[in-house]
């Protein structure tokens, strides 16, 4: 089992560096290269520009961190969502068959309507009060401490990065300490001809 964790684990770190990878080789050749914001970067934040195109990029984002900076983190953090999420699916797999699938379904799908927008919307929080939604999702959401931009970086009350990751490691540890007692008592199926 332990050999099982540790491959779950490395296995969702080489897939998202796989996936890192390829996306530095495809954009190389239109990648803004130093550690600053480039100019686009900075209309894109500091107008309307950006949400109407859908590209988000925030201002507090590029006043408060580099770019390089802000990558290493956002590996990170993703990293962490993905961990935490493969170690469910095993969990699950091992309390029920196939239930581990739809754990990981209802995980991500939990993560996507926690959206400040969507929370907004359920509790009746309006405009002006916007930022109790993204404080709220900003906590209870995994794919929000996945997201960097829904971090503190000092004026709001929203999760530093340091205890997403520990939200992560912790979450994980739990779940993989969890399938360790589970696998105890697993009855394995071997269906081979």
């Amino acid at each position: 089992m332990c050999g099982q964790i540790l491959y779950l684990v490395s296995a969702t770190f080489v897939f998202l560096l796989f996936i890192f990878a390829a996306t530095i080789f495809l954009s190389a050749g239109r990648a803004y290269p130093a550690d600053i914001w480039s100019d686009t970067a900075a209309i894109l934040g500091y107008s309307n520009t950006g949400e109407k195109l859908a590209v988000p990029a925030f201002v507090k984002v590029m006043e408060l961190t580099s770019p390089y900076w802000c990558t290493v983190h956002i590996f990170l953090l993703v990293t962490g969502y993905a961990v935490t999420m493969t170690s469910l699916i095993l969990f699950l797999n091992l309390c029920r068959d196939n239930g581990g699938m739809i754990g990981g379904v209802i995980f991500s799908v939990f993560g996507v309507i926690t959206n400040p927008d969507i929370i907004a919307n359920w509790f009746g929080i309006s405009m002006e009060r916007m930022q109790i939604a993204n404080i709220l999702s900003g906590w209870i959401s995994p794919l929000n401490h996945a997201t960097y931009y829904m971090h503190n970086f000092g004026y709001d009350n929203l999760p530093c990065l340091w205890q997403s990751y520990a939200f992560f490691i912790f979450a994980s540890a739990v779940l993989f300490v969890c399938s360790l007692i589970k696998v105890r008592n697993h009855s394995f199926r071997f269906t081979g001809k």
